[in-house]
């Protein structure tokens, strides 16, 4: 049968080797000697390499440069959509005692490990189908990060020989991570856990493991109990003709600004830091984000993601949530390095024009509004746009 299954497998497959396999099947062969070193034993080498292969579409994947950048608006809907709402709610009941048993041990909210669970895989239904093994070894051979890919295609053998998942199912993203926190193999090497300590942990089928270890990555983090990740806020025109600072201030900075929850009420008399989010600009929703934000980012490295997650949480647990956006340019990378042209000549822009949307981008809108007397987000709005393309 299992020889039945690796034919299968390697018929299927075919289309996804690279168009030179032997140079690929050499690295291969330097891995496994490299692994031998390492201390894995040769009748489990011999098992466990059969059948590596190479994912052109991986690293298709990893090289694609997208020729827009997506505006908030449209990542938003995308992740956060009334089907992934409305599976969470239902999932969140469903699994209510566990969720709470592992909340109350770690302080991670039930329904923030829901809200990750539902962005990474959609709630399990879609874990990748990618051999891991075969993944991280072309993302290896590929060189671009080949270091960080060699470190998970050897902990992803780690994992086998521990016995936590069989080969057959040892499936993921293109990019190596795996189960329903898709997590990659040295992250999970590093923070599996179960309800009780135990040989073996599961985070593809089992979902007591899965949400232990989510949990325990976040606690390890640095997440706060019994603190929110942020909310919504309604700020007033007046406050943006400041240029408020990105860093964490005290709450009292905010209210001294007069800005307000969304729903019109003052901020709560707190102790906590928070910093002020405009994704979309000043015609857009606006967020006020506290510490646990961060532990967000921590797992993705994306203000837009953490956003997505939070929002998702709170309206899964049933607060309702209506964002309100502008209209919204979905700008090229070519129009981005034509702003930052500009603004390089007028001497706002100081780094490399990248057609990236980064920090050194949002300071030089931000100092651009400032001089011109208009409201600061640091936001490329359609209007903006056009007002810096006629300089």
């Amino acid at each position: 049968m299992k020889k039945i299954f690796l034919t299968l497998l390697s018929f299927i497959t075919f289309s996804a080797f690279a168009e030179n396999p032997s140079t690929f099947d050499s690295y291969v062969k330097e891995l496994k000697k490299e692994a031998a070193f390492k201390g894995f034993d040769k009748a489990f080498l011999d098992k466990t390499f059969i059948d590596i292969n190479y994912y052109q579409e991986a690293v298709d994947k990893d090289k694609f440069q997208p020729e827009f950048t997506r505006p908030f608006k449209l990542y938003y809907q995308n992740l956060v959509n009334d089907e992934r709402i409305k599976n969470g709610k239902t999932n969140l009941k469903k699994y209510r005692t566990l969720l709470n048993e592992v909340s109350a041990k770690t302080g991670v909210p039930a329904k923030i490990l829901v809200a990750f669970w539902g962005a990474e895989t959609n709630y399990g239904t879609n874990k990748g189908s990618f051999d891991i093994l075969s993944t991280t070894a072309t993302m290896a051979y590929d060189g671009r990060r080949e270091a960080f890919f060699k470190s998970e295609f050897f902990a992803a053998l780690k994992i086998l020989k521990q016995g936590h998942i069989q080969r057959k199912d040892f499936k993921g993203s293109w990019a190596g991570a795996f189960g329903n926190f898709q997590f990659m193999p040295t992250t999970f090497d590093m923070y599996k856990e179960g309800k009780i300590a135990k040989e073996k942990v599961d985070i593809v089928t089992n979902l007591q493991d899965s949400f232990y270890s989510a949990a325990a990555y976040l606690k390890r983090m640095g997440w706060e109990k019994d603190e929110k990740w942020g909310r919504v806020v309604d700020v007033p025109f007046e406050a943006l003709m400041n240029d408020i600072t990105d860093t964490y201030q005290p709450l009292s900075y905010y209210k001294d600004l007069d800005i307000k929850t969304i729903d019109g009420k003052s901020l709560p008399v707190s102790d906590i830091k928070a910093k002020l989010l405009l994704p979309s600009g000043v015609k857009g929703p606006a967020f006020l984000v506290y510490p646990n934000f961060d532990k967000i980012l921590k797992w993705n490295r994306s203000n837009f993601y953490a956003l997505s997650i939070g929002l998702l949480a709170d309206q899964i647990e049933g607060k309702p949530i209506k964002l309100l956006f502008p209209e919204e340019k979905r700008f090229t990378v070519d129009e981005i390095q034509h702003v930052q042209h500009i603004l390089k000549r007028k001497d706002y822009y100081t780094c490399e024009v990248d057609g990236v949307m980064g920090s050194c981008m949002k300071k030089a809108i931000k100092a651009f509004q400032k001089t011109n007397g208009m409201l600061i987000d640091g936001y490329l709005s359609p209007e903006l746009y056009k007002l810096l393309d006629e300089l």
